[in-house]
């Protein structure tokens, strides 16, 4: 099975340095740091990306556009990824 990374291009051009990382902590322990980056393409038009990376592995974090990460909010909110009873 092979996956293309649609976001590989954008993620290349997001300025991860100067973000602004909030850490989260999951009661298992894993913790996750998330950024919403700023990127301007070509045109000048400005979209925020939100970025997810792994804490204890930074490399190769997931980009997902506003629409995409407010479906996965929505998701959790209504127990989408809770693990089955």
């Amino acid at each position: 099975m092979t996956t293309d990374d649609e976001k590989a291009a954008i993620r290349d051009q997001l300025d991860l340095a100067g973000a602004e990382w909030h850490t989260y902590t999951a009661p298992s322990g894993a913790t996750v740091e998330v950024a919403y980056v700023d990127h301007a393409d070509d045109a000048g038009q400005t979209t925020t990306y939100t970025v997810v990376r792994d804490a204890a592995d930074r490399g190769n974090p997931l980009v997902y556009t506003a629409a995409e990460w407010d479906a996965f909010v929505k998701g959790v909110d209504a127990g989408v990824f809770d693990p089955p009873q």
